[in-house]
């Protein structure tokens, strides 16, 4: 069983084409989880359970974050637990592809890999002090980066490690107006100073467009994500 946990705000068509790419590829049993941060009108996607929480933005994130750790720590039907955006593309076989890549990781303090690889970022160090390297598995390279974003594949050992995320001061985001949530320094510095090890795929396996940011609008004016 893989389960997956989606985070979304206000894009109902992309949600939706989300999932209807999920369930199209044959040959997995999906269990789909929906965390909407206060959509204007609540998602309603055929074959998902939708938690609706109240609108935070990156501020509020954490809170999302939490749930999907949670809900995911207390349910024993699951192998592998995928997290995704709202607002990304799978490419072809993605389910496929991102199994068979981070079961190949021959490591066995392994705990996840991101699924999004952006160009600007490609290869380099970010909220550890760890340099990223290349790294050759049985199905194609990976980067062992120490470092991820929330759209990930992880196993249970990682859930199990994560420890409870908390609001970041607001003074944080008054300083600096183009802070991001902060959950993906908090995912990455939890599991580095555990010991655990973080992976990114080589090649994107999922694809992120022009569009406009819901959750960081500022900051992706500057820091575009750019993905091949």
């Amino acid at each position: 069983m893989i389960r997956i946990a989606i985070t979304t705000y206000n894009r109902p068509a992309m949600l939706e084409r989300l999932v209807n790419r999920l369930f199209d590829e044959d040959g997995y049993k999906l269990d789909v989880y929906i965390y909407d941060d206060g959509s204007d009108e609540a998602p309603s996607v055929p074959g998902c359970t939708v938690h609706t929480y109240e609108h935070g933005g990156a501020r509020g994130f954490y809170r999302l974050w939490n749930g999907i750790m949670q809900d995911a720590q207390e349910a024993h039907d699951w192998a592998r637990l995928i997290v995704l955006p709202d607002d990304v593309d799978p490419m072809s076989g993605f389910l496929g592809r991102s199994t068979e890549l981070y079961d190949a990781i021959d490591d066995k303090h392994k705990v996840a890999m991101g699924l999004l690889t952006d160009e600007e970022r490609r290869g380099k160090a970010s909220w550890t002090d760890f340099v990223p390297r290349v790294v050759e598995t049985s199905a194609g390279k990976v980067y062992h980066t120490q470092w991820t974003e929330h759209a990930l594949i992880c196993g249970r050992r990682f859930v199990d490690a994560m420890p409870h995320m908390y609001s970041l001061p607001e003074r944080a985001f008054i300083t600096n107006p183009l802070r991001s949530s902060g959950v993906g320094a908090h995912i990455s510095r939890a599991m580095d100073s555990a010991g655990f090890h973080i992976y990114q795929a080589f090649e994107t396996l999922l694809h992120h467009g022009d569009h406009e940011s819901l959750m960081h609008p500022e900051l992706r004016k500057e820091e575009r994500l750019t993905t091949k």
